[in-house]
């Protein structure tokens, strides 16, 4: 049996009058990967364009405080998140901490396929 990678986006809204939860989104992909990391990287303050991932078609990244994030090269404009998924062709990922505060930790998955 080959190894599994499963992704998981699920949203929800949760409405206070009347009291009401609408499920979003609720998507599952499986993949067999060919090679994949996780763990979490911590970034210190303006630590710029750190290479979390070489040529990974899945890339998820989540953080407590806001990081800019660069898909291809660190040329590339960045988007700032405290929340990243990219599933697409094999890609490099960067990683920015553009803020003072000292560290911040992101935890990631990433994986070829």
């Amino acid at each position: 049996m080959a190894d599994t990678l499963k992704l998981q986006i699920s949203s929800s809204f949760i409405q206070e009058q009347p009291p009401m939860t609408m499920q979003l989104l609720n998507k599952t992909q499986e993949h067999s990967p060919i090679s994949y990391q996780h763990g979490i990287k911590q970034l210190t303050a303006n630590q710029a364009d750190y290479q979390i991932a070489n040529l990974v078609n899945l890339c998820v990244l989540t953080a407590e405080d806001a990081f800019d994030v660069k898909i291809g090269s660190t040329t590339e404009t960045p988007l700032s998140t405290k929340a990243f998924v990219y599933n697409g062709s094999a890609k490099d990922i960067f990683i920015t901490n553009p803020s003072t505060t000292d560290v911040i930790e992101i935890s990631f998955v990433t994986s070829s396929l």
